[in-house]
């Protein structure tokens, strides 16, 4: 990453105890003390911890992060091919591994500016294919994949599986996805970020892995 990028990368200084950080005006971080959605699965509440991340902003971004403490690595990345393993921030997660829940309190448009409804959500981690049809579509491949929880229950699903039962949502052919950056070196999170493409995120650190979940702004969106 060039100094040029990583200085367009920001984060405010923690303020209170609830609010830790601000990023573009108007959007706030909270760390808060709630169980998990009720609406999801008890196979996967378990997995998360009873404290969320919400962030918010008035007309903007309203919703709430329940995440895994760690998500479990391979021991090796699954494709040694130099094409097919380019553009990958989190080589060794899990095809379809589970990251945790967002809940949306209104209405919010995905990285292809596809509408997403109110409500709960699972979020998964899949890289998106190599193929020409992507080309252009994100400046990394891992993305986040939504589902409303009330149809993904179970701890271990395939990637075929979850993009069917994503795209089931939106009526398509493609899933709800929220795209994923690396962090800067230096960075503190869970703090909002920006990315180099001056879009905000949310910077976490799950156990060993560090990563930015986009939460507004979109990629290439023409459809192919």
């Amino acid at each position: 990453m060039s100094r040029r990028s990583t200085l367009r990368f920001s984060a405010l200084v923690l303020g209170a105890a609830s609010a830790l950080a601000a990023g573009p005006p108007g959007i706030v971080l909270q760390r808060i003390s709630a169980p998990p959605p009720a609406a999801a699965a008890p196979e996967l509440r378990h997995l998360v911890a009873g404290e969320a991340l919400r962030v918010a902003g008035p007309g903007r971004i309203s919703a709430t992060f329940w995440l895994r403490a760690r998500i479990p690595e391979m021991k090796a990345a699954p494709d040694s091919s130099p094409v097919l393993g380019e553009r990958i921030a989190l080589p060794g997660i899990p095809p379809a591994a589970f990251v945790g829940f967002v809940s949306f309190d209104r209405p919010w448009r995905d990285y292809r500016d596809r509408l997403v409804p109110a409500g709960v959500y699972t979020a998964r981690y899949l890289v998106q294919p190599a193929i020409k049809e992507h080309k252009g579509a994100s400046a990394f491949r891992d993305f986040l994949i939504l589902t409303p929880a009330s149809i993904d229950v179970a701890a271990d699903t395939s990637p075929r599986e979850l993009i069917g039962r994503s795209a089931a949502a939106t009526g398509s052919e493609h899933p709800l996805v929220m795209a994923v950056f690396p962090l800067p070196d230096g960075a503190h999170p869970p703090r909002i970020l920006v990315n180099p493409l001056e879009q905000p995120m949310l910077g976490v650190r799950l156990g060993s892995l560090a990563f930015g979940i986009v939460f507004e702004g979109h990629g290439r969106t023409e459809e192919t």
